[in-house]
């Protein structure tokens, strides 16, 4: 009887362990699909004026819409966490890579969450890179101009 309380004990330990971390891998998740939102935004705002750009830029901007594309592509939902998608314009995986999750351990699925993370933020620099640059070139045009 004293080793079954031990062992409910224990189990009921490490199943509260494995649930912070998918909780916070799931907070991990829900930053990074904010962040892929605001980005989309921000691609969409350049794409508006694409025509006006330096085919160098064109071609970066190009880049980051297919890489943000694939990016899309490799997000998966925390098991147990899957949000709602509150209009937000994205895809990512609810079917069979979500059955193959659900064989990970929270660790792994915290590590997985954290380099999509990592990678949207890069993707997130890069645009803001590009818009900065741009920037410059349209005030050193309107400089030559005058």
């Amino acid at each position: 009887m004293r080793l079954l309380l031990i062992t409910l004990v224990f189990l009921a330990c490490s199943a509260s362990k494995e649930d912070k971390v998918l909780k916070q891998a799931s907070e991990i998740h829900n930053d990074a699909m904010e962040i892929g939102h605001k980005t989309s935004l921000r691609i969409s705002y350049l794409k508006k004026n694409e025509s006006g750009l330096a085919r160098a830029h064109q071609d970066s901007l190009q880049s980051i819409t297919l890489a943000l594309g694939e990016w899309y592509e490799m997000v998966v939902e925390v098991p147990g966490y899957e949000h709602e998608d509150n209009g937000h314009d994205h895809d990512h995986a609810h079917g069979d890579q979500m059955e193959h999750l659900e064989h990970l351990s929270a660790m792994e699925i915290l590590e997985i969450q954290t380099e999509l993370k990592k990678e949207i933020e890069r993707l997130q620099a890069s645009v803001m890179g590009l818009s900065i640059a741009i920037q410059k070139e349209t005030k050193k045009s309107i400089q030559n101009e005058e």
